[in-house]
């Protein structure tokens, strides 16, 4: 059990207590290898995600569910608006309370990608069913 890491989870009492119990076994840390722990926890935590490469094929794909056999097929047609605004707009706060973009650049910009690209191409695959059903 390691004290500095996961500082931002612990309550104090527990910090106190981990504390002791290490050091009861002749295992102690100074200020500095703990600040140098909280450190590398907070830039761990800063680093923003990307999105794997099957979620943004889902998410810009989305509309053409519409002429698929599936149910809820009007609602999983937005999916790529609700995802690409998602990705867009999430942000995640550190535990110096700074608040940062979850998601890394690229993947914001396929988020902003998929919210424009979604909202014609709802519109199109909307329009064509609307033709295929009138006959």
């Amino acid at each position: 059990m390691c004290v500095g890491q996961n500082f931002d989870q612990r309550h104090l009492g527990d910090y106190a207590l981990a504390a002791k119990l290490l050091e009861k076994q002749g295992i102690s840390y100074s200020l500095a290898q703990l600040e140098h722990l909280r450190s590398n926890r907070l830039e761990a935590l800063s680093q923003p995600q990307d999105l794997p490469a099957i979620w943004l094929v889902i998410g810009y794909l989305s509309p053409l569910i519409l002429f698929a056999p599936v149910p809820f097929t009007f609602a999983l047609s937005f999916l790529g608006i609700f995802m690409g605004a998602f990705i867009r707009l999430t942000k995640k706060t550190l535990p110096d309370g700074s608040r940062i973009a979850a998601f890394s650049i690229k993947t914001r910009n396929h988020g902003k990608w998929m919210l424009i690209s979604g909202i014609p191409l709802i519109i199109i695959c909307w329009t064509l069913l609307v033709r295929i059903w009138r006959g």
